[in-house]
């Protein structure tokens, strides 16, 4: 592309040039490397033809998460009171926003977040609340108000973007910034589709943020639908394991995108935000795993589950975010284990130094597999030395002797420097406390 643009520089214009590039950074078949190469060699030629031209504002460049890129910036947050709301006014005070929220019943929770003095709680949010603010978020795709909030943002020119909390349940696939849509019979497919009609109208730009279930800490009085789909796997509800799988998403990640688009300028469009798609046989065996005393089932109801069906994170993660485990985070919804007796140490000790030779027994090596394969769901053989590290704290409860456990990962040579085997996560669990 860029030879052909030096040789027909009289019939293009840098700008043209330019903006081409920055919408192939979009497409599925250039890769991002290519597109950043040729807009780098296109910056070159600027040099020489036009020095004035300002590159730099076709170039996209990975969100940067500051501590401090709020500051002084005024948005606005409806549902802030509910399981997710809560995360996503601690993500912007944390960024020292200045934040205007709608609290309902979550009042006493939201004013002893840290950096609470930038918090402004109100019954409901208006052209009067809008007025100055950047960005307005709005948590729930579903909520009756929406079309009449987007329409008081269409008349207060301080708007530039409003992000919307959609579900992954209204995309039946990615394909570029808006992709395919679930069929409208999906109640998020149909609302989405509303708000992109409505924001034709006004100046700001729509983003619709696409996560799975969300699970996470509670930060308030509601728990979530997350911590209730958990219980229920474990409560004794089910006798056999479901057939079926299910999107996954860390709450405190989805609130991560969310400022990310708020803060990226050229972010508009569909964001799909699936930590990892699960079976639920894989969910189970986690569980089973945080909690060996829950009811959790381990019969399968059909033992051909359902294929794991993924959808690509490609624009958030190209736009400079990473995703936590899900193992991980699933372990940490779990209730944790009674307190071991006071006698006994509450620091876990990292593995014991790692043997050559492996002997498990049957039945626990069937157990270990059954663990392993929770964090192998693409059937690799392989886990990542990140996974193993959050699972193990995890599971102790406790904090690990992380400078010994990292000595002794970067001993894990079979999947390289960032993954392990099953032989070796078998070697270090036969090796740790809660085995010995």
């Amino acid at each position: 592309f860029f030879f052909r643009f030096v040789e027909s520089q009289t019939t293009m214009t840098l700008r043209g040039a330019a903006q081409i590039l920055h919408c192939a950074e979009k497409v599925p078949d250039i890769t991002p490397e290519a597109a950043k190469l040729g807009l780098g060699l296109l910056n070159l030629a600027a040099k020489e033809i036009e020095p004035s031209f300002p590159l730099y504002k076709y170039v996209s460049k990975p969100w940067q998460d500051s501590p401090d890129s709020g500051e002084g910036k005024k948005v606005c947050v409806t549902g802030a009171s509910s399981f997710f709301g809560t995360h996503l006014v601690q993500q912007l005070l944390q960024r020292k926003y200045q934040v205007v929220a709608v609290a309902g019943d979550a009042e006493a929770a939201l004013k002893s977040l840290p950096s609470a003095e930038n918090l402004q709680l109100v019954s409901a949010i208006g052209e009067k609340e809008v007025s100055g603010a950047e960005t307005v978020f709005a948590t729930d795709v579903l909520d009756a108000g929406l079309l009449d909030l987007l329409a008081a943002c269409s008349k207060e020119s301080s708007v530039k973007k409003v992000v919307v909390t959609s579900s992954i349940a209204a995309s039946a696939s990615e394909a570029g910034p808006m992709g395919e849509w679930a069929p409208e019979t999906v109640p998020q497919s149909k609302a989405e589709q509303s708000c992109f009609e409505a924001a034709q109208t006004g100046s700001w730009k729509l983003a619709t943020i696409q996560p799975g279930l969300l699970l996470g800490p509670s930060l308030g009085p509601n728990p979530g639908e997350g911590a209730q789909w958990l219980a229920s796997l474990s409560d004794g509800s089910h006798s056999q394991v479901p057939r079926g799988v299910q999107a996954l998403t860390a709450a405190q990640d989805a609130a991560r995108a969310h400022v990310l688009v708020s803060e990226t300028e050229a972010a508009e469009g569909r964001f799909p935000c699936v930590g990892q798609v699960m079976t639920y046989d894989h969910i189970c065996a986690v569980i089973r795993r945080a909690q060996p005393s829950a009811k959790v089932p381990s019969e399968l109801e059909d033992k051909d589950q359902e294929p794991v069906v993924t959808w690509k994170n490609s624009r958030l993660v190209d736009g400079g975010l990473s995703f936590c485990s899900m193992v991980g985070t699933i372990m940490g919804c779990c209730p944790a284990a009674p307190a071991a007796a006071a006698s006994e140490t509450t620091t876990a000790a990292a593995p014991a130094e790692q043997t050559n030779e492996v002997t498990v027994d049957p039945a626990k090596e069937e157990e270990l597999k059954a663990l392993f394969d929770t964090f192998d769901v693409d059937g690799t053989g392989f886990m990542g030395k990140e996974d193993f590290k959050a699972f193990y704290s995890d599971a102790n409860k406790t904090e690990a002797d992380a400078g010994k456990l990292d000595a002794l990962l970067a001993e894990c040579k079979d999947g390289g420097a960032t993954q392990i085997s099953f032989q070796e996560f078998t070697r270090l669990m036969l090796n740790s406390p809660q085995y010995r």
